[in-house]
């Protein structure tokens, strides 16, 4: 008899295993699944049909982002912004770098001009040496043609 509650209690051990892991993949995956907030509107284009505005994405691994569109901070609460959809026209952007918390990387000033139904990226790059780092970024359209430049106004920062 005691055997036979050996085994039960076996039997229970692993399906107790089994469950736990199930349940720590399950919450894996609903964590994956919302690792970035939804796309970013810039004020005024709440109502604008997506095919009337431009797509800026993020570049490569997300790093890159806006801090600010036209003078407006754009929020970063909780979920990392990784496309942001903007009227056609001249934007004044900001745009940072996500680094590991040790490291601080300032945000460079730049201009460009969206046009509508196009979608452009955030490209950076990185240079270290010693420890230390500069990035440089810009924007690119999508046939890779770097469409920015920079932001030499210190009144929209």
């Amino acid at each position: 008899m005691n055997l036979k509650h050996a085994v039960t209690q076996d039997s229970g051990i692993s399906m107790h295993g089994n469950f736990k892991a199930i349940a720590a993949f399950a919450l894996t995956a609903v964590m994956l699944a919302g690792c970035a907030a939804p796309p970013y509107r810039a004020p005024g284009t709440e109502t604008a049909p997506l095919s009337s505005l431009a797509v800026v994405k993020s570049g490569p691994r997300g790093a890159s982002y806006f801090h600010s569109i036209d003078g407006e901070r754009v929020p970063h609460v909780l979920l990392p912004v990784d496309r942001w959809e903007v009227a056609p026209g001249e934007h004044a952007v900001v745009v940072g770098l996500r680094t590991i918390p040790q490291m601080q990387a300032s945000t460079i000033p730049m201009r460009f001009v969206a046009r509508a139904g196009k979608t452009y990226v955030i490209q950076y790059e990185v240079k270290t040496s010693w420890g230390r780092g500069t990035w440089r970024g810009w924007i690119e359209d999508e046939s890779g043609t770097t469409v920015s430049f920079p932001d030499t106004d210190q009144s929209r920062r």
